[in-house]
């Protein structure tokens, strides 16, 4: 019964430590592919359920990070596939996207952060998921294929269209601010 016991310990100190180690930024990619309004704590308590529900597979994966930044994906598709259908039901709220004001930053940083994120949730969702996890939480390309489920080549064509579209939706939404500013007295 001890032996048990341990194991279960054992198990738990593992997930415990990638927790610690990992968390941050999964929470951060989940915020970055899921729409504003998404309760990111949930879905990261989501990732670490099934994380301790399947330690063995987490911890035989040649990158239990890269296992984990799948999971994320999952549970971050998972989400949009319910907020769709909370939206064509009705019963999501219209309202704009906000970010969490943190006093030291200026007006012009705020905004270019509004525009990032705008521009980041018109990219196709597959696109955006390699893009999050390579550029912004620095995984490798394995990593990002073994997390996404798809090949490495896959994981480089994606990302250099996934830049391309961000550039361009970040010119179009700067020249659309632009022709608002104008028009405003």
């Amino acid at each position: 019964m001890p032996q048990f016991h341990d194991a279960t310990a054992d198990v738990a100190a593992s997930v415990r430590e990638l927790y610690v180690e990992l968390a941050p930024g999964i929470a951060r990619s989940l915020g970055r592919l899921v729409q504003p309004g998404v309760p990111v704590d949930d879905l990261l308590h989501d990732v670490f359920v099934v994380a301790l529900r399947r330690p063995e597979t987490m911890l035989r994966a040649e990158s239990p990070r890269a296992w984990l930044y799948g999971i994320a994906m999952k549970v971050a598709v998972g989400a949009r596939r319910k907020q769709r259908l909370r939206q064509l039901l009705g019963l999501a709220d219209a309202r704009e996207p906000t970010m969490p004001l943190d006093p030291a930053r200026t007006l012009e940083q705020r905004e270019a952060q509004l525009q990032v994120t705008r521009a980041l949730h018109r990219l196709d969702p597959k696109k955006r998921e390699v893009l999050v996890l390579f550029e912004l939480e620095g995984l490798t390309g394995e990593e990002v294929a073994a997390a996404v489920g798809c090949s490495l080549n896959t994981v480089w064509t994606r990302l250099h269209r996934a830049r391309a579209e961000l550039k361009q939706k970040l010119l179009q939404l700067e020249t659309v601010d632009q022709v608002s500013a104008r028009r405003t007295p």
